[in-house]
């Protein structure tokens, strides 16, 4: 959903991102994720975990027919 330089900056992402797409979201939580790219330093994923690749297209569907951009990717 997002990548950000800070914890502060992903957090405050993750909540206005959770506010702007609560109908999308319903009760899952977004979780804010560190990333050590090594010498591209270090960032934090604002992601929204799904039980299937299926379901993440689902959400990332609704959220682009919201005016929201997003993209899925597999572990």
């Amino acid at each position: 959903m997002a990548s950000r330089r800070s914890q502060a900056a992903a957090d405050q992402s993750a909540a206005s991102l959770q506010t702007s797409y609560a109908s999308v979201f319903g009760s899952r939580k977004l979780e804010v994720q560190r990333i050590d790219l090594g010498d591209r330093g270090v960032f934090y994923r604002v992601v929204l975990p799904a039980t299937s690749l299926n379901d993440a297209a689902a959400v990332c569907s609704a959220i682009k027919n919201a005016g929201g951009d997003c993209f899925t990717r597999n572990k």
